[in-house]
């Protein structure tokens, strides 16, 4: 456990990406999307104006994801020093990525509460974002915590997933048809690998820093981050669980299709 810097420093530093990041997505999301989403299908023109909305947050969400997925791989494949010390390793590039994080999030709560209907779901998803936002502030303000917020980020690799599935839905792809059911299964196992099989070691990380005077010196910062690791965990059990019955779900209907159009073709022989 070597410490590189036990000294809590804030900074400013990192503000100027939330900002940047929120406009940027708020612009993409007013006037970018709006204009190439039709451009890309034709189904979109005829969707409800609430869901045209969500349409043009998922396209957004889908490119925030990449960018932030691409650094998270990036860092955890060449990035050995943050291992090394979890909580003291200063990383730049990891204090960037949660500032483009947090400004997303700040950019698509304010997007859900004006365009989304209010819900549990939406409620659920203000609970994820709020979490993540009040973790991610204290990573890129004092560059603390990077193996560990790094190893949040990967939730994000299942995103680009998730609104697949949605955008298949609204052009009326066939729940059957093999992208559907591959994006799926694709989609499921990304899921509950990067946010839930990768609980154990997050939480074996945390239990053995825990009672250590490197977590004592953080103070209010290490209980932030467990409380709000809690809060995304169970909301990520939920949604794990939920999308696991979905894919079975459509496994089942795709085997039962098989299984009547094989009944059918047998039919027409035997009448043949």
């Amino acid at each position: 456990m070597g410490r590189m810097n036990t000294e809590l420093v804030f900074e400013l530093t990192y503000y100027p990406v939330v900002i940047l990041t929120f406009c940027v997505v708020v612009y993409l999301y007013k006037k970018v999307f709006p204009l190439i989403s039709p451009k890309l299908s034709k189904s979109y023109t005829t969707l409800s104006i609430e869901d045209q909305n969500e349409w043009n947050a998922r396209m957004m969400s889908s490119f925030h994801a990449t960018v932030v997925s691409v650094i998270c791989i990036y860092t955890l494949l060449y990035d050995e020093e943050v291992y090394n010390d979890p909580i003291w390793c200063d990383r730049p590039l990891i204090r960037i990525n949660c500032a483009i994080l947090t400004g997303f999030v700040i950019a698509d709560s304010i997007q859900m509460m004006i365009d989304s209907p209010q819900n549990m779901e939406t409620i659920m998803y203000y609970c994820h974002h709020g979490s993540a936002a009040y973790a991610y502030y204290y990573v890129f303000s004092y560059g603390v915590l990077s193996y560990f917020a790094n190893y949040r980020i990967m939730a994000e690799f299942s995103t680009v997933f998730v609104n697949l599935r949605w955008f298949f839905d609204k052009v009326n792809v066939d729940k059957t048809s093999t992208l559907f059911i591959v994006n799926g299964c694709v989609m499921t196992f990304i899921f509950v690998s990067a946010r839930v099989l990768s609980m154990p070691k997050f939480w074996y990380t945390i239990y053995i820093y825990i009672g250590s005077e490197d977590f004592a010196i953080l103070g209010i910062i290490a209980k932030v981050m467990i409380i709000s690791c809690l809060v995304l965990d169970i909301l990520n059990i939920k949604w794990s669980i939920r999308m696991l019955k979905g894919a079975h779900k459509v496994v089942l209907a795709k085997f039962d299709k098989n299984k009547n159009e094989v009944s059918k073709a047998q039919k027409s022989e035997k009448q043949q």
